[in-house]
């Protein structure tokens, strides 16, 4: 089963990168935490998702699965993923938990919109 253990686990598995310059800005919760992510784009597809967060397990592995989630895609697909879809891949994380869903997926909109405006500009 992929659940919050299993992508947390990928994410210390994968070498780090850094986030590139279309990096949308960094986004915080009330609790302290923050995630900032980057999309890497080839010919309109997505072809990975870099992201920097605070070390909340279930911080890195929701970022961790939006990084598959979206490989492949094109950039359209970032419209469909909200907090309460992503929430529902992962009903194992405890209420107290459940805003890092809403933190990863503003971050992934941050970078959308990093990304659209310097397209435009």
């Amino acid at each position: 089963m992929r659940d919050v253990h299993f992508y947390f686990g990928r994410a210390l598995r994968r070498h780090p990168h850094p986030l590139d310059g279309e990096a949308g800005e960094r986004e915080q919760d009330d609790e302290g935490n923050s995630a900032q992510i980057s999309l890497i784009v080839s010919c309109g597809v997505i072809t990975d998702v870099l992201y920097r967060c605070t070390t909340c397990c279930t911080l890195v592995a929701l970022c961790e699965h939006l990084n598959e989630l979206l490989q492949g895609k094109g950039l359209n697909a970032v419209d469909g993923y909200t907090a309460d879809a992503l929430l529902a891949l992962h009903p194992e994380i405890p209420v107290s938990r459940r805003g890092r869903a809403e933190l990863a997926v503003r971050a992934l909109r941050a970078a959308m919109k990093t990304r659209s405006e310097g397209v435009l500009s």
